[in-house]
């Protein structure tokens, strides 16, 4: 059942990526909307104003202490005392303006490294493999640029930034080695590299993904989870779009391939029937037909290949 499993989406996964050929670090800039954050304040502390432009929900408490929730979970990730919490510095800090102003200006990915000092030790290493990844990844549609920040784990300004980072996985508040993150799109991160593992062949693995063809749109399928950033995406990233929506082929019944006007669905999903000018319709039915039969025998060959697999690995299901 395991190969079975394995081989599906060999199968079927191209027929699913030919829908988009965007890279995932720019397919995420300008479609995927950053999830909420939830802040829950107690009863006796009130905020006169909220920023729009933040990723975040408020909600009332009952304890006598702020706790911040990570987009759709139950359990908070990082509280604090009423009398140091700083609403500004939640939403707002000079590290996410930075990544925020790199993203705008056309860096594909900003890796953040956390120290646990001031100093870098991994500066050459980390240095060599992001301009390695670059070049070997860049290509004639795509042209790359990796950078990365530094950030000391001591920083009180950026603190609920790096809570919001370590926060991903369980041990990382424990360790005291070198962490990168690297994010991309509107914020959003991946799990890090820590330590030993900030070397050339695991940032070219994370690169790759983020580099790729996005052939999952769905970003909730996708790795990673989103930043607290106050900044307003849609009106910087306004017709800049370079996202191609490419569609596969409707697939209609039989009897469209040889009568009727073809039907689809505006916006407001109410159907409608687009009308075929005399002088056009011969050529306009030929294109439907032709499209229509290339997509049905698409499937009929997958269909068939799929048969053929699950007969020859019949023996080792039984």
């Amino acid at each position: 059942m395991r190969k079975i499993l394995f081989i599906l989406p060999l199968i079927f996964g191209g027929f699913t990526a030919a829908t988009c050929e965007t890279p995932v670090f720019r397919y995420a800039l300008e479609r995927w909307t950053a999830d909420n954050y939830t802040l829950e304040l107690p009863a006796s502390l009130s905020l006169n104003e909220l920023n729009e432009k933040s990723n975040i929900e408020i909600k009332a408490g009952s304890a006598e202490e702020v706790k911040i929730y990570y987009p759709h979970s139950k359990s908070p990730f990082f509280t604090e005392a009423v009398e140091n919490f700083s609403y500004s510095e939640l939403i707002n800090s000079p590290a996410r303006d930075e990544i925020v102003k790199r993203i705008i200006a056309g860096d594909s990915v900003v890796w953040v490294v956390l120290t646990t000092g001031d100093e870098l030790p991994e500066e050459k290493i980390l240095e060599e493999s992001l301009r390695a990844a670059e070049k070997s990844l860049a290509s004639e549609k795509v042209e790359l640029k990796f950078s990365y920040l530094q950030i000391p784990r001591h920083s009180k300004k950026e603190r609920y930034f790096i809570a919001s980072l370590l926060a991903i996985e369980a041990d990382l508040t424990d360790i005291k080695e070198t962490i990168v993150f690297p994010v991309f799109g509107r914020g959003r991160f991946l799990a890090p590299l820590v330590g030993k593992g900030i070397n050339s062949e695991n940032i070219k693995d994370q690169g790759t993904y983020l580099t790729g063809a996005c052939s999952c749109e769905i970003k909730s399928q996708n790795p990673g989870l989103d930043l607290l950033i106050k900044f307003d995406w849609e009106k910087a990233l306004k017709n800049q779009s370079t996202v191609e929506d490419k569609m596969l082929p409707p697939l209609i019944g039989t009897g469209a391939f040889l009568q009727g006007p073809y039907v689809e669905k505006d916006n407001s999903h109410r159907e409608k029937i687009i009308e075929e000018p005399s002088e056009v319709c011969a050529e306009q039915k030929s294109s439907q037909r032709n499209t229509s039969l290339q997509s049905l025998g698409i499937i009929l060959s997958f269909g068939l290949l799929f048969i053929v697999i699950l007969k020859k690995l019949k023996p080792h299901l039984q």
